[in-house]
């Protein structure tokens, strides 16, 4: 992963191969607003894009023979591209100096062929939300 960080900006960008299960590559383009309290709470919210190889996009979007037959899905193999846009927020909030609390919400809209999937019009949504929840430990203090 890769940041470009300012007081109010923060540019990322990842790229990231699966090493097991579908062997391909995806990568996340993101720019946050940033918003902060020194180290007591900081709050981000940003636009995100996923762009994905069509190996990947064969894993998790694609039909083969055996499963359309299996299934009643039609075959599907799809390329690769952007595979969604979308939102995201965090939120963290420091309750001591080594433990705190975050949470986040990711709304993703899935695109190309990603989104024309058999998979995702029959049984998804085009429309995917994340919500998550967390406490923190950081093990080393300034």
């Amino acid at each position: 992963m890769a940041a470009w960080p300012t007081t109010w900006l923060r540019l990322r960008g990842d790229v990231r191969k699966g090493l097991g299960g579908h062997k391909g590559v995806v990568g996340t383009l993101g720019a946050d607003y940033v918003a902060r309290d020194a180290d007591r709470w900081l709050f981000s919210i940003g636009p995100r894009a996923t762009i994905a190889n069509a190996r990947r996009e064969r894993a998790y979007f694609g039909v083969d023979a055996e499963s359309a037959a299996r299934t009643g899905l039609a075959r599907y193999d799809p390329d690769g591209g952007v595979e969604s846009v979308g939102v995201t927020s965090a939120v963290s909030y420091a309750l001591t100096p080594r433990w705190g609390v975050q949470g986040q919400v990711q709304y993703a809209r899935l695109s190309g062929d990603a989104g024309d999937s058999p998979v995702i019009r029959r049984i998804d949504s085009r429309d995917q939300l994340a919500v998550g929840a967390a406490l923190t430990y950081t093990f080393f203090v300034r």
